[in-house]
């Protein structure tokens, strides 16, 4: 079947919809016309229809959707590189400032999963049909994305309300993943450095960490000092890399 992609073709879909893959829209082996027409028009349901879903029993094969016959090339990987930085969004930008933060690579490749959807939190894992449980281990309030680890757990709130002082959490708290990225690694009039936030983001997801595999959890305070802590380390060491290779370094 071509076409654009189904996300393009409905209104007002849930953030569950959006997440949806293929084999979510098949119920024993046939298309699951209900679901479909829960955010999709009858017209486009009835186009799907045309198109019954493999009875065999052959394994999934990779394709390479930029090219006709579905082969991966370098040409077509560059020209989606080029074409991303060039679509008016915020993730390339909010790439681009993550790269140029002076800071440790761990947080800059945290920084790049949760922009480009790669961050396996529970929630991830559980769409991925690699978990049971898509709650977050933490809190068990709800969901487990990327913005929910990294800012929206009480947990992760507690912490970020105690460096805010006088941000109102609207603005904090109110944004999409991307535009409050976007504003807190570009903005240089705001309450939090890029540094620091980058150093946060990766520090919660860390913690995270900790506490499903070891049961060990900092309490905010000793988070922020730790945060701190290791704010100082990469200070000094981008400082002495200065003194070393230059001021170009």
């Amino acid at each position: 079947m071509v076409g654009p992609p189904l996300a393009q073709l409905a209104e007002n879909l849930s953030e569950e919809a959006l997440s949806l893959s293929v084999v979510e829209l098949v119920l024993n082996g046939y298309w699951n016309t209900e679901y479909l027409r829960d955010f999709l028009s009858e017209e486009i349901v009835s186009q799907i229809l045309l198109h019954p879903t493999p009875q065999g029993s052959e394994m999934d094969e990779p394709s390479w959707r930029l090219t006709p016959p579905g082969d991966f090339s370098i040409k077509s990987a560059y020209q989606l590189l080029l074409s991303e930085g060039t679509d008016g969004g915020h993730t390339h930008l909010v790439w681009k400032a993550a790269w140029r933060t002076p800071n440790l690579q761990r947080t800059k490749t945290l920084l790049w999963l949760v922009l480009y959807g790669r961050f396996l939190t529970d929630g991830e894992c559980h769409r991925r049909h690699l978990a049971q449980h898509d709650t977050c281990p933490i809190c068990g309030g709800g969901p487990e994305t990327a913005i929910h680890v990294i800012r929206d757990c009480p947990y992760a709130r507690a912490a970020w309300s105690e460096i805010l002082m006088n941000e109102p959490d609207d603005v904090f708290f109110g944004n999409d993943v991307e535009r409050w990225m976007l504003h807190y690694l570009t903005d240089r009039s705001k309450m939090i450095d890029s540094s620091i936030f980058a150093i946060f983001c990766w520090k919660l997801w860390h913690n995270r960490n900790l506490w499903v595999f070891e049961k060990k959890l900092a309490s905010t305070y000793h988070l922020i000092q730790q945060i701190r802590e290791l704010r100082r380390q990469v200070d000094l060491a981008w400082e002495t890399s200065r003194r070393v290779l230059g001021e170009g370094a």
